[in-house]
């Protein structure tokens, strides 16, 4: 099994119960298009030497080769190419692409629920293609970074494998908490971890960066 695969593995289907009120959530949101280390485009933003991007129809199929990876089913899952396309036309997803200097991608993400009227995101599907290259943490912080600046998110979630335990610590790193176990949610052996990360905590760990 490789040891880079991000394992956001699906989130559910319908995450009402995931929701919070918003009546106490509108407050004044700090402008971050300056914040130090990341580079903001309406189409791409950039760290160092990895970009993300909108993926378009033409890079579908390096997603689906990298689903298939060995364990990656298990870690992060697969689609079909009709899945695939079926997601990729629908206004409340987004399907984000990683990107070294001279193009060639390295990872990708796949967004759900931009259309949430309360602000729940969920980061649906995320993998490293090529583990071992200390790509993951940049890319989960620049996916993180187009959700929260491009998308009207309060709040971004996941649910993770319980024994992914590299995963967890990089979702942790990158600022999520851990809310608890979600039981026998999916007809896996394992038990999975739902995490999050609200938008406050997002801005004050990019603020806290662009100070260092």
């Amino acid at each position: 099994m490789s040891s880079w695969a991000l394992g956001s593995i699906c989130c559910f289907d319908s995450p009402s119960s995931q929701r919070h009120d918003v009546a106490h959530r509108r407050q004044p949101i700090t402008t971050t298009a300056a914040i130090a280390g990341v580079k903001r485009d309406v189409a791409e933003l950039t760290m160092g030497r990895l970009s993300l991007r909108r993926a378009t129809p033409s890079d579908l199929p390096f997603i689906m080769e990298t689903e298939r990876l060995p364990g990656f089913d298990k870690m992060v899952g697969r689609w079909t190419a009709d899945q695939h396309k079926a997601a990729y036309s629908k206004p409340s997803y987004a399907y984000l692409l990683g990107t070294e200097i001279g193009g060639e991608a390295f990872g990708f993400a796949i967004i759900r629920d931009l259309d949430d009227p309360h602000g729940n995101v969920c980061l649906k599907r995320i993998a490293i293609a090529s583990p071992g290259r200390g790509y993951g943490t940049p890319f989960l912080g620049m996916v993180l970074d187009w959700v929260f600046r491009e998308a009207t998110a309060y709040r971004v979630w996941l649910d993770v494998l319980a024994d992914n335990d590299r995963a967890r610590h990089v979702y942790m790193r990158g600022g999520f908490t851990e809310e608890g176990l979600l039981r026998r949610a999916y007809k896996l052996p394992d038990e999975s971890r739902l995490m999050s990360i609200l938008r406050p905590e997002w801005l004050k760990q990019r603020l806290t960066r662009s100070t260092e």
